[in-house]
C-alpha cells in the first residue's frame, strides 16, 4: 500500500526572474507532512468546478496560511484594517473546503486555512485582531519561535491529538475565527479570548489552527505540533484503505500497523476519547 496523499492547496505567485505566475507553497508544509509519512501533492488554483475531481485523487486536504480572505466571502465589506487579498485563491479554497466536507475528506487548516475553513461553513472573521483585543498577534521575528501559551479544551479532539491543554505557539496573523461555521466549534483560545483553534463537531476529520505548526515542528518542544500533521497523515491512511473509516479508531490501528510505523500516532482513538465518540455517532 503506498504512502496516503496529501493535497496542499497552493498560491499564485510570480517568479522574480521571469515574471511568470507558479503555484507555489512554503517548504515547511511539504516537508512536515513527509516527516509524518504522506506524500505531498501540490493543488493550484483551478476552476472551482473542478475541486471535487481534484480531491478524488488524494486522501486529505491541507489547507495552508496565506494573504486575507476578501471579507466579501463572509457578508464584509472591504477597508483598510484588511490586508491583500486574492480573490480567485478564495474562491478556489472554499470550492476545496466545502467539498471535503461533502466527501468526508481528512482536513487540516491552517492558519488562513483555518479562518478559511470557517468562512466556509458560514461564520465570520475577526477583521484585525490588535484593533479589536489590543494584543498583536503578527510577530513575524519569532516566526519560528513560541510567542504565547494558548489553552486547548480538555474534551477535543485538539487536545486528544496534541495530548495537551497548554500549547506553545508562534503567532503570525491579524484576523481570526468571529462567529462559528456551521457544524464547527472552538477549542482553543489565547490570553485575549482570540480563538486559536477549531474542530468539526460530526463525523468530519477537520482542525483549523490560527497559528502555524509546520514553523515549530523542528523544536524540541514541538511534539505538539508535529502530532497534527501525523494525525492527518493517519486519518488520509484509514480513509484510503477503507474509503471513508467509520471510526477514528481503524484510521488509527491501520496507519500504525503499516504507513506511520515509527511516527508518533497522536491521533490513536482510545476508549471513550472524543475521537471515538464522534466517529460512533
Amino acid at each position: 500500500m503506498s504512502k496516503p496523499r496529501i493535497g496542499l492547496a497552493a498560491l499564485s505567485a510570480t517568479n522574480s526572474a521571469n515574471s511568470t505566475l507558479v503555484a507555489a507553497v512554503n517548504r515547511a508544509y511539504v516537508d512536515a507532512v513527509a516527516s509524518a509519512g504522506g506524500l505531498p501533492y501540490l493543488l493550484p488554483v483551478q476552476d472551482c468546478a473542478d475541486a471535487a475531481d481534484v480531491l478524488a485523487g488524494v486522501d486529505g486536504l491541507l489547507l495552508c496560511g496565506g494573504v486575507d480572505i476578501d471579507p466579501s466571502q463572509y457578508g464584509a465589506a472591504g477597508g483598510p484594517d484588511i490586508g491583500e487579498i486574492d480573490p480567485q485563491r478564495d474562491v478556489w479554497e472554499l470550492a476545496l473546503a466545502r467539498c471535503a466536507r461533502a466527501a468526508r475528506l481528512p482536513l487540516l487548516g491552517v492558519c488562513r486555512g483555518e479562518q478559511l475553513l470557517n468562512v466556509s461553513a458560514g461564520g465570520t472573521l475577526v477583521r484585525d485582531v490588535p484593533t479589536a483585543t489590543g494584543m498583536n498577534h503578527r510577530d513575524t521575528e519569532r516566526s519560528h519561535q513560541v510567542v504565547h501559551d494558548i489553552w486547548v479544551e480538555p474534551d477535543s479532539l485538539v487536545a486528544e491529538v496534541c495530548e495537551s491543554v497548554h500549547i506553545g505557539v508562534n503567532t503570525l496573523h491579524h484576523q481570526a475565527v468571529e462567529r462559528l461555521g456551521a457544524g464547527l466549534r472552538a477549542v482553543a483560545w489565547a490570553s485575549d479570548s482570540t480563538i486559536e483553534a477549531i474542530e468539526s463537531t460530526g463525523d468530519w476529520l477537520a482542525i483549523g489552527v490560527q497559528w502555524h505548526p509546520e514553523l515549530l515542528v523542528g523544536l524540541d518542544e514541538g511534539s505538539a505540533h508535529r502530532a497534527l500533521f501525523s494525525w492527518l497523515v493517519a486519518c488520509a491512511h484509514g480513509r484510503r484503505l477503507h474509503a471513508l473509516p467509520s471510526r477514528s479508531s481503524e484510521v488509527a490501528s491501520h496507519a500504525n500497523a503499516t504507513v506511520l510505523s515509527g511516527v508518533p500516532l497522536a491521533g490513536r482513538a482510545e476508549p471513550g476519547s472524543e475521537m471515538e465518540r464522534r466517529q460512533a455517532s
